[in-house]
């Protein structure tokens, strides 16, 4: 029988085996467009990556993603928002400043086609894609359920497949991803705050940022909009656990 091993140089000569000083193991950054998170993060954020973003309600995490998506398409970059939630509004998008005439946005149904819109996005090569959010992912499965069937563990073993998946698929893009904060019920000691959706988003993501309120920003007597702090709670590059930095967030855009 032929041996059908390859041979060792087949991946010197894709370059899937490469010297540490290779210029396509540099970091390449795509900036968010907000200045002072793009200096704790080395420049922005990191292409053939993913991020991760969470944060309760109304604590600007897609406000920051439209700060992405704003300077990503005036810079000629092109553009993906994956709208999970079913909450794009071309108004708002439009009040930040972004040129909705060119952001692409897809409409899956279901958790899995989300996977496959994505794994296919990055096959083209898109430099953002914005997925809003991953707690949205619903499992085919759990939507042919009765509500009173258990369907525990579908959602986060979705989740890891989207990262797996879409981690083989990405050579040049970074992605996006939003997801919220939760409390566990019962939760005695320690943190009870969650992500819902496993670990697999904590491993995968080279920079996971926790956005969340420091303060109103009044003006007589009137809110005028809110600090958003920006926390680091992992990231691959120069900033620490624990490093943040807070930006006015204006309720006028």
């Amino acid at each position: 029988m032929a041996d059908k091993r390859t041979d060792i140089q087949e991946y010197y000569d894709k370059e899937l085996i490469v010297y540490g000083n290779h210029p396509s193991l540099v970091p390449q950054y795509i900036p968010t467009g907000i200045s002072d998170l793009d200096k704790l993060l080395d420049g922005g954020l990191r292409r053939k990556a993913f991020s991760l973003f969470v944060g309760e309600y109304g604590q600007g995490k897609t406000w920051t993603a439209q700060m992405l998506a704003k300077t990503s398409i005036n810079a000629g970059l092109t553009v993906a928002y994956v709208d999970v939630e079913k909450s794009y509004h071309p108004g708002w998008w439009k009040q930040v400043g972004v040129n909705i005439s060119k952001l692409q946005v897809a409409l899956p149904q279901y958790g899995e086609q989300v996977i496959d819109m994505v794994v296919d996005l990055l096959k083209e090569e898109i430099d953002v894609i914005i997925i809003d959010s991953t707690a949205a992912m619903v499992p085919t499965a759990e939507e042919e359920v009765t509500a009173d069937q258990q369907t525990m563990g579908l959602h986060p073993k979705l989740v890891g497949k989207f990262y797996k998946l879409a981690n083989i698929a990405n050579k040049s893009s970074h992605v996006f991803v939003i997801n919220q904060l939760r409390e566990n019920i019962g939760v005695v000691y320690g943190n009870p705050q969650t992500v819902p959706g496993g670990r697999a988003q904590g491993f995968f993501s080279s920079t996971y940022i926790q956005c969340r309120r420091s303060g109103w920003i009044e003006e007589n007597k009137v809110r005028k909009g809110f600090d958003l702090k920006y926390e680091v709670m992992k990231q691959r590059g120069t900033a620490n656990v624990g490093d943040s930095i807070t930006v006015p967030f204006l309720f006028s855009g």
